[in-house]
């Protein structure tokens, strides 16, 4: 299962050497893969990376399998067939791709490498069920996998902390989450997820949200905030920058007075985003709601 021409006992040799044979699966540099030409001023051994150290965790890295290999031009030059997906290889120089390992998911317990790529995948909409799938990519510190059941579909975007060592008892093997309907509790509000009415009472919330508030008022007989609240590098009276340019509908004016001076010093709550001025009917505004409805508030503060 050595890689190199048949005729070319040296390049067999050569492989061999390298430690990288038919089937093992490896990390492809997709930074140094797809650069060309080096930029002015540098050569392309300035731009080569330490093969002999697993690639940095920033490092843009794609896994596949090797296929074959074979001479490639230059001195004692060898170039990789790299199968990354079905119907898809990728032509690799050897000093580009190098035995699959991830130091960050070891540290996991997570035993990737030449011999294996799969890893259990949390999925938050599944209630955090575990699927098992096999690394595809890892870019800017996130991870793109591909499920090995159901239908097999790709997911980006997966977080390190969502990767975890494949355990046959808690690892879904058969289904993949696009096959299962989301996980009824993720459907409903993340207040209600985290039990919030255990956790965090509603009398000790508002509470909270009252001192909070008190704590940022303005103290009493403090002198009232004047202007100029317009122009360019102009300051209120407390010191805030004022607005360089703001958009007619902003200007303070009569018709602002008279639009909002009904609303000013209030805030109101309602089960819709139909409320305020441009929704003069106060119906919608209501005292309490469910936990499980939308909640809108509309504010107008002086």
């Amino acid at each position: 299962d050595l890689i190199g021409s048949e005729s070319s006992p040296y390049m067999a040799v050569k492989a061999k050497k390298q430690g990288l044979r038919i089937g093992i699966f490896v990390a492809i540099d997709e930074e140094q893969h797809r650069a060309g030409v080096p930029p002015p001023g540098q050569s392309k051994s300035q731009l080569r990376r330490d093969n002999t150290m697993p690639y940095p965790q920033d490092v843009t890295v794609t896994v596949g399998e090797i296929r074959g290999a074979c001479a490639a031009l230059g001195h004692n030059a060898l170039e990789y067939t790299v199968k990354v997906e079905d119907g898809h290889n990728e032509v690799v120089r050897r000093r580009h791709v190098q035995p699959l390992r991830m130091p960050e998911l070891l540290q996991r317990g997570i035993e990737v490498g030449p011999k294996n790529r799969k890893v259990a995948v949390e999925v938050e909409w599944q209630g955090g069920a575990k699927f098992l799938a096999e690394l595809v990519k890892r870019e800017k510190g996130m991870y793109q996998v591909r499920f090995t059941g159901g239908k097999k579909e790709t997911l980006s975007g997966v977080p390190l902390n969502h990767l975890h060592p494949f355990d046959a008892e808690d690892t879904r093997t058969d289904s993949s989450p696009e096959t299962l309907a989301p996980d009824p509790l993720w459907l409903l509000d993340r207040k209600i997820q985290a039990d919030i009415d255990v956790k965090w009472p509603l009398k000790k919330r508002i509470q909270d949200a009252l001192e909070l508030l008190r704590s940022q008022m303005r103290p009493p007989g403090a002198p009232p905030l004047r202007g100029p609240f317009i122009g360019q590098r102009a300051f209120d009276s407390e010191g805030y920058p004022a607005h360089p340019a703001p958009l007619q509908e902003l200007t303070v004016d009569g018709a602002f007075v008279d639009t909002w001076g009904k609303y000013a010093g209030k805030i109101k709550f309602a089960s819709t985003y139909k409320i305020g001025p441009s929704y003069p009917r106060m119906d919608a505004w209501i005292d309490n709601v469910d936990a499980g409805d939308p909640l809108y508030f509309h504010a107008a503060l002086p």
